[in-house]
Order: C-alpha cells, then sequence, then structure tokens
C-alpha cells in the first residue's frame, strides 16, 4: 500500500471530521424550505421547529426569567415623581397655557405668578395619587401582560434569514469549534487507524 495513502489518513480523516460538522451545522438552518431527497422531506431543524422554540422559549423567559409579577414589582420600586412633574410643567407651561392666554377673557388675568401656583397645585395632587396610581398599572401588568405570548410572536415572526444571523451572533464561536472538535476528532481517529496498521504489520514505518 502506498506510504504516501496509509500516512495520510489522519488529515483525510481529519478533514471529514471538519466537514461533517460544517454540514451539521449548516444544516440547522438549511434548507430553509422542505425539500425532497431520497424518497424523504428533509428540512433545516430550526426552520422546522421554529414554532415549537418560539413556544418553549417563551415559557422558559415567562417562568424561569421574566415573570409578570416581577414586571410589576419593578415598576412599583421605579421612582416616577420626576416624571409626572416633567410631565406636568410641559403640559401646564407650554400647552395650557398658550390655550388659556389666547382666551379674550381668561389670558388677560393669566400672569406668570398664577401659572408657577396652578402648576404646584397639580404636582402635590399628582403626588397624593401616584402610589395609588401605579399600583393599578401594576395590577394591570400582572393582569394583561403575557410574556410568554409575547416572546412567542416575536420568534415566530423572525424571518427566518433573520433568525439565522441571530442565531449566528450568540453562537458563531461555538458553531466554529464544533467545526473544529470535528476535525481534532478526525484526526485522532485517522492517526488510530494509521498505528493499528503499524500494529498489525500492515504498514511499517
Amino acid at each position: 500500500m502506498d506510504k504516501l495513502v496509509i500516512y495520510s489518513l489522519p488529515f483525510v480523516s481529519a478533514l471529514i471530521g471538519w466537514f461533517t460538522n460544517k454540514v451539521a451545522v449548516w444544516m440547522l438552518f438549511h434548507p430553509k424550505e422542505p425539500i425532497s431527497l431520497l424518497g424523504f422531506k428533509w428540512r433545516g431543524l430550526i426552520p422546522r421547529r421554529q414554532a415549537e422554540i418560539a413556544e418553549q422559549t417563551g415559557e422558559i423567559i415567562e417562568k424561569e426569567i421574566l415573570q409578570k409579577h416581577l414586571l410589576a414589582s419593578s415598576l412599583r420600586e421605579m421612582d416616577l415623581q420626576p416624571h409626572f412633574h416633567a410631565f406636568i410643567d410641559e403640559l401646564i407651561g407650554k400647552a395650557l397655557v398658550a390655550k388659556l392666554r389666547a382666551m379674550p377673557f381668561i389670558g388677560g388675568f393669566l400672569n406668570d405668578g398664577m401659572v408657577d401656583q396652578f402648576t404646584e397645585m397639580a404636582k402635590a395632587e399628582v403626588d397624593t395619587h401616584s402610589v395609588a396610581f401605579i399600583e393599578t398599572v401594576a395590577s394591570e401588568v400582572e393582569e394583561k401582560v403575557h410574556v410568554k405570548q409575547l416572546v412567542e410572536d416575536r420568534i415566530n415572526a423572525l424571518d427566518l434569514d433573520e433568525l439565522e444571523r441571530l442565531v449566528h451572533r450568540i453562537a458563531s464561536k461555538e458553531f466554529r469549534r464544533i467545526e473544529l472538535l470535528g476535525g481534532v476528532l478526525g484526526f485522532l481517529i485517522g492517526l488510530v487507524q494509521l498505528l493499528l496498521l503499524y500494529w498489525t504489520g500492515i504498514v511499517a514505518f
């Protein structure tokens, strides 16, 4: 047997192992549409199971990561008072004052001191009722926000090309390692074959 062929066994096996794993990674996403091959219908794993992946991902996120009560608790803990005050300044200081000053009778009596007084009164009222308002919103979040359904709908709505880019962006290093591992294992298998040939006396170094 030609020694060149014998000695090339580990390298050929490495190439086969690398190529096999590369094809396996490719087949996670391709073909995107079912094709018939040797009497079987073939389709990439992720395109075929996109709906199931979306459902299970949504369920995991809702149960283990982002439960509805956590969203509501975060809302209750937020300091929204500065935002309420800024909204009142914007509402009264710009929108309402401009309209009131445009009125023939009221506009003549409206001055900056009155505007400031109305603004402070509105802020005080908001501060008084803000806790109850936030509690109402938090309760609505717990009752009506369905994290699982939101995640599931978003994943199902992803275009398959977009989904592939997303997965590659997250796991590109791991995919390359899988391909490299195939090459390393292939090389080791070829090396074992070469040693067996030597051990059985079929080839001599």
